[in-house]
């Protein structure tokens, strides 16, 4: 009977264990996280599955390591992948991701496993599911002037999806438009030094498209494969 009782715990014992591992290899599959570790939510949005934050890894999804350049010179010098916080201020803009050059979003492995840099149609789709762009970066930006410079009370956020305005970084190194502009990158990039950009601002809900060169650095926001 001792030894009945005994195995009983035993068999209890393992499956809990085993259980325990299951449920966490499930939990794990569920996380999203970047080449340094940082750790994202995500939102569906339509048939799409979005990031809520613009990325801020300085390492590719393999480890290797992505030039964090703060001087006007070496940005301006460059001719591979580099990033770089606004003002090189990683507190203070933490919130709003790292601003990367064309050669850095051009590699498959900048995003999270599993995730990649939205295609231009991708983002077109986002819009369209929104009902234009003529009025869906008010569903997208986040409400209030905590980040952005003011907002209307058009702005609901309701996608979850909220855009913040992460500036840019000039090709001489210069910065600017925080808090007033966001700007991503979009893909496919090609052979051309320039690619197609999303730009939202801080006075109206419209989307604008625009084309801007390699060596100036934007936000990136990430899309499920």
């Amino acid at each position: 009977m001792k030894k009945q009782k005994t195995f009983q715990h035993f068999f209890l014992a393992f499956s809990v264990i085993v259980f325990l591992i299951t449920c966490k290899k499930e939990d794990d599959s569920n996380v999203i996280i970047d080449g340094d570790g940082n750790v994202y939510s995500s939102v569906k949005i339509g048939n799409q599955e979005w990031l809520t934050e613009n990325l801020k890894t300085t390492r590719y999804n393999d480890g290797t390591p992505i030039p964090v350049l703060k001087q006007n010179e070496d940005w301006y010098n460059v001719n591979g992948p580099a990033c770089c916080w606004y003002n090189n201020d990683s507190v203070g803009n933490e919130v709003y991701g790292l601003l990367y050059n064309l050669y850095a979003v051009s590699s498959p492995k900048l995003c999270p496993k599993g995730w990649h840099i939205p295609t231009e149609n991708e983002w077109k789709e986002l819009f369209t599911y929104l009902g234009g762009e003529k009025i869906a970066s008010n569903k997208l930006k986040e409400p209030g002037n905590a980040h952005w410079l003011s907002v209307s009370s058009d702005v609901t956020n309701e996608t979850g999806f909220t855009a913040l305005p992460g500036g840019y970084r000039g090709y001489e190194g210069n910065f600017g438009s925080l808090r007033f502009f966001g700007y991503w990158w979009a893909a496919p990039f090609g052979t051309s030094d320039h690619s197609s950009t999303v730009c939202m601002s801080y006075d109206c809900g419209e989307i604008y498209w625009g084309a801007h060169i390699g060596e100036i650095g934007l936000s990136v926001r990430c899309v499920k494969n």
